[in-house]
């Protein structure tokens, strides 16, 4: 079991809900890895290395920040390098996109109130470029992207 120290922001839930979204993102990227795996994605272009490798780093970078909370501007790093890593993700594979939607909860968790609307625009972004295939299916169909970013960032607003 994973274990760690969550700082709630102000008017946000608790230690034993924050808990829950410090172990919800790893399952969520072992799942965006078999899905990727079992759906072929491991034969594009890119190959497994890259893949794997940002998987890798992802999930090292979430267990390090998860354990070290920092201050606001540490925190604030954190959550932009793993919104990277999550965008190159999606990039490379966009199953992840179902890894990508963690964003939401680190928005929420990690970043000050003023800076969690950006952050969530920012999700809904790399979300939406997996779900419509990324930068090959935006380029195929570009009104697919809008279609699911209008879908994604509405959702988040909820």
């Amino acid at each position: 079991m994973i274990s760690a120290t969550v700082r709630a922001a102000p008017g946000e839930p608790g230690d034993a809900f924050g808990r829950a979204f410090v172990v919800i993102p790893y399952p969520l990227l072992l799942v965006s890895l078999i899905a990727t795996a079992a759906a072929g994605a491991w034969g594009t272009t890119t190959g497994l290395a890259p893949i794997a490798a940002l998987a890798v780093a992802a999930g090292i970078h979430r267990w390090w920040g998860d354990r070290r909370p920092g201050t606001p501007l540490a925190r604030a790093a954190w959550y932009v390098v793993q919104a990277l890593l999550s965008a190159g993700l999606v990039v490379l594979a966009p199953l992840f996109c179902i890894y990508a939607f963690c964003g939401y909860f680190d928005a929420a968790r990690t970043l000050p109130r003023r800076a969690r609307t950006p952050a969530t625009v920012g999700v809904a972004a790399v979300v939406a470029l997996g779900q419509s295939g990324s930068l090959a299916g935006v380029r195929a169909n570009p009104w697919l992207y809008v279609v699911c970013l209008l879908y994604t960032s509405d959702a988040a607003d909820e």
